[in-house]
């Protein structure tokens, strides 16, 4: 939630400043122009965003083994057995996924309910906001609901530590 607002201001603040790759490159790719801003904060970006903070935040199954083995069983398997494992365990995993992709995917009478939230939060995020009769905007309630939260949770923690 905290990437639409971040994103704007990103997108708002950061200036249009056009590179170009070198000319050495074989190819388009020889002199073509880019830009780290490239526009307003869409809903692709925004998306991206959510799927590499997913990424990030979980770990591997593999690593429950090879450190519950070591923890609880006093069996140190060393880096090249763990290694390996993991990466195993991960492989075998997008395998069986590419297998099931065309009976647990691609039906659209599949409903997964954490990918519907997702969706739902990025459709009313990037929604367009002429569709409301006035008012205060998603983005501007969002600011105040995030700094009203953190005043409430981070002014009373503060006065309790300075009361110790």
């Amino acid at each position: 939630m905290v990437a639409y607002p971040v994103g704007c201001l990103a997108a708002n603040v950061m200036p249009i400043t056009v590179f170009h790759l070198p000319t050495w490159l074989p190819g388009a790719l020889s002199g073509a122009p880019w830009t780290l801003n490239d526009g307003p904060f869409n809903v692709k970006e925004h998306a991206l965003i959510v799927i590499m903070a997913n990424c990030g935040v979980s770990q591997a199954y593999g690593l429950h083994l090879v450190v519950t083995g070591d923890l609880f069983y006093g069996r140190a398997f060393g880096f090249g057995f763990g290694f390996l494992m993991i990466l195993c365990s991960q492989l075998f995993g997008f395998t069986l996924a590419g297998f099931a992709n065309r009976y647990v995917v691609t039906p659209a009478s599949m409903l997964w309910p954490e990918a519907l939230v997702v969706a739902a939060n990025l459709n009313a995020f990037h929604a367009r906001e002429d569709a409301f009769g006035g008012g205060i905007s998603r983005l501007k309630l969002l600011v105040w609901v995030l700094g009203a939260s953190t005043a409430y949770f981070w002014l009373p923690g503060q006065s309790r530590l300075a009361a110790r």
